[in-house]
């Protein structure tokens, strides 16, 4: 997340290098923090939700409501659907 952020500002963002194969939770948020940073929000919320969908039971993507680079409270129509699978992964 740190070299995703890094390369935002200093406006070197090169997603086809930064982004990775999106199997894990935690690889998905590093794609989704690429694509969020490029506008794609609603990519960037699918990309997380598939991979959430997907993942074993445990605390992946814990994380993810508070991420500042997903920033999904600033845009809570197009989380909304990804934020409920990981709120019913934590009941």
């Amino acid at each position: 997340m740190a070299t995703v952020g890094l390369a935002a500002v200093s406006s070197a963002l090169e997603a086809q290098t930064i982004r990775q194969d999106a199997k894990t939770v935690d690889a998905a948020v590093v794609s989704a923090a690429v694509l969020a940073l490029e506008g794609k929000h609603l990519e960037a919320a699918g990309v997380c939700g598939e991979a959430l969908a997907h993942a074993d039971p445990g605390s992946a993507g814990w994380l993810l409501a508070v991420e500042p680079l997903l920033y999904p409270t600033a845009h809570r129509d197009t989380w909304a659907t990804t934020l409920a699978i990981l709120r019913d992964r934590a009941a």
